[in-house]
């Protein structure tokens, strides 16, 4: 998966330790693990790492209701912290809200990050919804690019490799959804990118 450094944070030095700093200081505290070989940063709740990774979808053709076939994993024991959420795509026909044609406030899509559990069954991360109802893709202008910011949704490792008794849980990946509203027009060349941090407890 591609790797992205962040903006922040915005520290002049680093602490060197195999355990983590006491009074740490929002966004300007870093810590070098050497055991794990692994740089993190305050953010005033949790530890996250200063590398956020970011994961791809394929290319899809969205035309109904469906999941990722192909969660995505990552190695290790951390929890995560999702940060954005990102669709680009190209609806195949024009959309726009109370239009003759395709009224958008009815016909549209949604799409969401999905915690998988174990076979067909998912729950839906919170904080991770978001649509193109009643927006406007018309003309030459029909590709879509939409960005949730911002999520900030902490997912902790489930206990003992159990399977996930509640959403924010981690379980065996995290899938990409989509909903179908009315009669949107399918979406071609789409790809999903979700981003996050490793996270970790203030003490751990």
């Amino acid at each position: 998966m591609p790797l992205y450094l962040p903006s922040e944070p915005i520290a002049q030095s680093v602490i060197v330790s195999t355990t983590p700093p006491n009074n740490p200081v929002i966004n300007q505290t870093l810590w070098w693990n050497p055991d794990e070989q692994m740089q993190w940063f305050w953010n005033g709740t949790y530890w996250l790492s200063t590398i956020l990774y970011s994961h791809n979808s394929p290319l899809l053709t969205l035309n109904s209701t469906s999941t990722s076939q192909v969660p995505f994993q990552f190695a290790g024991n951390y929890n995560l912290f999702l940060e954005r959420f990102r669709v680009a795509g190209r609806l195949e026909a024009e959309i726009s809200p109370g239009s003759s044609g395709i009224d958008s406030n009815i016909n549209y899509w949604s799409f969401n990050l999905r915690n998988i559990i174990g076979g067909s069954a998912s729950f839906i991360i919170p904080g991770t919804e978001f649509s193109m109802q009643g927006r406007t893709y018309n003309g030459s202008f029909k590709n879509v690019f939409l960005t949730l910011h911002n999520i900030n949704t902490h997912l902790i490792a489930a206990p003992n490799g159990n399977d996930p008794d509640n959403s924010n849980e981690l379980g065996r990946g995290i899938a990409f959804g989509w909903n179908k509203f009315g009669s949107v027009p399918n979406m071609a060349i789409t790809m999903f990118t979700a981003q996050c941090r490793f996270a970790r407890p203030y003490f751990s």
